[in-house]
C-alpha cells in the first residue's frame, strides 16, 4: 500500500525521510537502496531543496500579507500606509529660546534678522551639539538699544536644501536622507523660466484638497527612503515636466540632546558678537524613527480614531503619533480623577528618558491635542507619579544540586529581578506581581525557598522654611505602624532627635526630643485602606530636594492607578539561616 506524503513538517531531514518512505511503498522503488551518492538520492536532495524553497516562499507570502504577522519593514509600512498612517521619521530635539543681542555701537536699526540655517551650539564635555532655525528670526529693538526675540524655536541638526527636477514619467521624488526630520520638510516648486517659486504643503486632510491645490504627499518606499508625490491634477496640482523641486529639511544628528538648558551662538549675528541665548524650559522631542512594533500598534488605532479625539484610546494614539519622544501615555476622564476635574480629560505621559515632562512641553502637547477635540472637553497633562519598591529577598538553596557559590546565587537572583523590572514594570497599567517574580526566582536551579519583604516609597519636592501640606498616594493598603521618612530633615533647630510615625489609628505624629523631653505633635493623617498620606510640616533644612515617605503594604502585589508607575529600585538579597 502506498504511504501518503507527510506534509506536516518542512524540515529538510523530515522531508527527505518522508519522500524515501513514500517511494519505498511504491512497487517500482520498494527494493531500492537510497544510499548517499546514488543518482536517486541526489534527485531526492534536489526535490527536498526545491520543496523547502517553495514552502519558505509560500510562508513569507502569507506572513507578509497581513500587518500583524509581517516581519519586513517594507511590508509593515505598506500595510500601515493603506490605513493612512505615515510612520514617524527621526525627530530633532526642539528647544525654545530667547535671543538677546547687544550692539557694540549706536545704530538706528529697528530690527535685525537671524537668517534661517544659522548655527547655535550646545557643549556637553568634548561633544558639540548643533542647532538651527528653520525660518528667519527677527529681533526687535528695545528702548535700551538691545535686540530681542523671546519666542524663537531651534531644531537640533543641520538645515539642508536640495534641488531636483520633476519627471512626469516617474511622478515621484525619492529623498535619500534616512536621518531627515520630515516634520521640518518644506517643498517649493519653480515652474518654467519665470522663476516663480510656489510652496507646496503636506496633505493632512484629503477632504480639503482640490485639483488645483498646491500640496504634496509623503510616503516611505520599499527601500526605506521617503518619497514626495504630487496630486496629478486630481488630488492636487501637478508640477510641469522638468520643473525644479526645492526641498528644505533638518538633517538630525546621531545623538539627541533632550534636556539641554544651555546654548550659544556659533557666529556673530549681523556683525554683533555680544549675544545671549537663554533656553526657555529645556530641549525636548528628539526621538528615533518609528519601530516596527510601534507601527503595528499605532496604525490600526489611528485609523479607528479617524484623526479626532473622542475616547481615551484616541488621545493615546494621537499623542504617540505626534510626539514620538513619548514612550507611554495614560488617559482617563477628569471625573475619575482625585480630586475630580469635570470637563477635562486627564493625560499622563512618560518620555523616553526619565518620568517627568517639563511644564513648557506639557503646554505644547495640550495645544496640539486640542486641535483634534470634537467636544468642549479640554486636555490637561499631569506628571506621572513614581512609586518606588525596595525588595528584601531571602532565599534557600540546595548546595548539592548546583556547583554555584552563594555569591553566584545571589547575583543570579539580582539579575532575575532586574530582568523582571525591565520587562514587567516602569510603564502605566503595569503592576508588581509578587507570585510571578517568585516563580521566576524558583526557575533558578537549586533554589528551594524564597521570601520577599517589600517597602514602598513615594517622594515629592520639598519646600524649606514654609509650612505646607505634602500628599502621598500609595494606592495600596498600608500596614499600620510602618510609616517613616527617609533622609535627614530638620524640624527643630535645637532638637536632639526627631521622628515621624503613624500611630496605627490613622494619625501621623512628629516626635521631637530636646532637653531630654519628647513632645509629640500631630502633623497629618494616614488612610490604611486607600494608601493616602497627608502631612502638614515645616521643614527647616534637608539633605535632599525631595521628601521621601516609606510604608509597608498589606498585599502581596503592588497596584497602580491613573498616572502612577511602579518600579523596583532597591534589591537586597541574603540567604536564610538554614541551608540543605
Amino acid at each position: 500500500m502506498t504511504i501518503p506524503l507527510n506534509i506536516t513538517s518542512y524540515d529538510p531531514v523530515d522531508l527527505k525521510a518522508s519522500l524515501i518512505e513514500f517511494m519505498s511503498s511504491t512497487p517500482e522503488f520498494k527494493d531500492y537502496e537510497y544510499r548517499e551518492g546514488s543518482t536517486l538520492n541526489t534527485i531526492l536532495d534536489i526535490l527536498v531543496r526545491n520543496t523547502h524553497y517553495i514552502s519558505y516562499q509560500a510562508n513569507m507570502n502569507a506572513t507578509e500579507s497581513f500587518l500583524d504577522s509581517s516581519q519586513l519593514r517594507s511590508s509593515i509600512v505598506s500595510h500601515a500606509q493603506k490605513l493612512s498612517y505615515f510612520p514617524k521619521s527621526r525627530t530633532a530635539t526642539t528647544v525654545n529660546v530667547s535671543i538677546h543681542v547687544t550692539p557694540s555701537n549706536i545704530n538706528n536699526d529697528s530690527s535685525i534678522r537671524v537668517d534661517k540655517g544659522s548655527t547655535f551650539l550646545h557643549r556637553a564635555g568634548s561633544v558639540l551639539y548643533s542647532f538651527t532655525n528653520t525660518d528667519d528670526i527677527v529681533l526687535t529693538r528695545t528702548i535700551d538699544g538691545t535686540f530681542i526675540n523671546q519666542s524663537a524655536e531651534l531644531k537640533q541638526g543641520t538645515l539642508l536644501t536640495r534641488n531636483y527636477f520633476y519627471d512626469r514619467n516617474i511622478q515621484s521624488v525619492e529623498l535619500l536622507y534616512p536621518n531627515m526630520d520630515t516634520s521640518t520638510l518644506k517643498v517649493f516648486v519653480s515652474n518654467g523660466t519665470a522663476g516663480v517659486r510656489t510652496e507646496y504643503t503636506l496633505v493632512k486632510d484629503i477632504t480639503d484638497v482640490k485639483p488645483g491645490s498646491y500640496v504634496f504627499y509623503l510616503s516611505e518606499n520599499h527601500n526605506g527612503n521617503y518619497e514626495i508625490e504630487f496630486g496629478k491634477g486630481v488630488l492636487g496640482n501637478e508640477p510641469s515636466d522638468m520643473a525644479q523641486i526645492t526641498i528644505e529639511f533638518v538633517n538630525t544628528e546621531l545623538h539627541h540632546a533632550n534636556g539641554l538648558t544651555e546654548l550659544f551662538a556659533a557666529k556673530p549675528i549681523n556683525g554683533y558678537s555680544n549675544i545671549q541665548v537663554d533656553v526657555v524650559g529645556e530641549g525636548f522631542g528628539g526621538a528615533e524613527r518609528a519601530t516596527l512594533d510601534s507601527i503595528k500598534f499605532l496604525a490600526p488605532r489611528l485609523y479607528a480614531a479617524q484623526n479626532r479625539a473622542v475616547i481615551e484610546s484616541d488621545y493615546q494614539s494621537i499623542i504617540l503619533r505626534e510626539f514620538p519622544f513619548i514612550k507611554a501615555v495614560r488617559v482617563w476622564g477628569g471625573e475619575k480623577n482625585d480630586p475630580p476635574y469635570y470637563g477635562r480629560v486627564m493625560i499622563a505621559a512618560i518620555p523616553q528618558e526619565g518620568y517627568i515632562i517639563s511644564d513648557s512641553v506639557k503646554r505644547v502637547i495640550e495645544t496640539s491635542i486640542s486641535k483634534f477635540n470634537v467636544t468642549g472637553i479640554r486636555p490637561m497633562l499631569v506628571d506621572s507619579t513614581f512609586i518606588g519598591l525596595d525588595l528584601y529577598i531571602k532565599y534557600l538553596y540546595d548546595n548539592k544540586a548546583t556547583t554555584a557559590t552563594n555569591e553566584q546565587i545571589r547575583t543570579t537572583i539580582t539579575n532575575t529581578v532586574n530582568v523582571y523590572n525591565e520587562q514587567r514594570l516602569g510603564l502605566f497599567d503595569f503592576w508588581y506581581n509578587n507570585s510571578e517574580l517568585i516563580r521566576s526566582i524558583y526557575d533558578i536551579p537549586a533554589i528551594t525557598s524564597v521570601e520577599i519583604d517589600k517597602v514602598l516609597y513615594v517622594e515629592v519636592p520639598v519646600t524649606l522654611n514654609v509650612k505646607r501640606k505634602y500628599e502621598f498616594n500609595f494606592s495600596n493598603k498600608i500596614i499600620p505602624n510602618t510609616l517613616a521618612i527617609r533622609g535627614e530633615l530638620v524640624f527643630d533647630l535645637v532638637a536632639t532627635s526627631t521622628k515621624v510615625r503613624d500611630d496605627g489609628l490613622g494619625k501621623v505624629w512628629l516626635d521631637i526630643t530636646k532637653y531630654d523631653i519628647t513632645n509629640s505633635l500631630e502633623v497629618g493623617t494616614i488612610d490604611y485602606e486607600t494608601g493616602k498620606v497627608e502631612l502638614d510640616l515645616l521643614i527647616l533644612s534637608s539633605d535632599s530636594d525631595r521628601i521621601v515617605v516609606e510604608v509597608k503594604t498589606e498585599d502581596d502585589n503592588v497596584y497602580t492607578s491613573n498616572n502612577q508607575v511602579v518600579e523596583i529600585e532597591g534589591i537586597f538579597v541574603s540567604p536564610l539561616d538554614a541551608k540543605v
